[in-house]
């Protein structure tokens, strides 16, 4: 067992060696993904869970209210900002790349 974990290390340091000597480019298109999908996982979560409190706090709380799970509810609110936050990020990246090979 701790060979693979051995063999395992031994793989993973030259990915990380390779990451940190990445070009500039990609340290940014890098750095855009990872803050964007941040931000949608913070939007995401905090929506989720809004929607949840309002839900519970209604006058009339309805039977689907009741069954959900917050905490379910909150970290499909979370993946689902992670997903379009990293989407969004590599739109920007495509659209600003193609305007710049048109110019």
């Amino acid at each position: 067992m701790v060979n693979f974990y051995v063999d395992w290390i031994k793989k993973l340091i030259p990915k990380i060696l390779k990451n940190l000597f990445m070009d500039r480019k990609d340290k940014k298109l890098l750095l855009l993904v990872v803050s964007c999908s941040i931000a949608g996982v913070v939007l995401g979560g905090t929506s989720s869970w809004a929607e949840s409190t309002i839900c519970m706090n209604a006058t009339e709380v309805t039977n689907e209210c009741l069954t959900q799970d917050p905490v379910s509810k909150t970290l499909q609110g979370m993946s689902t900002g992670l997903l379009a936050g990293a989407g969004a990020a590599f739109g920007a990246a495509f659209t600003l790349r193609k305007d710049d090979r048109e110019e």
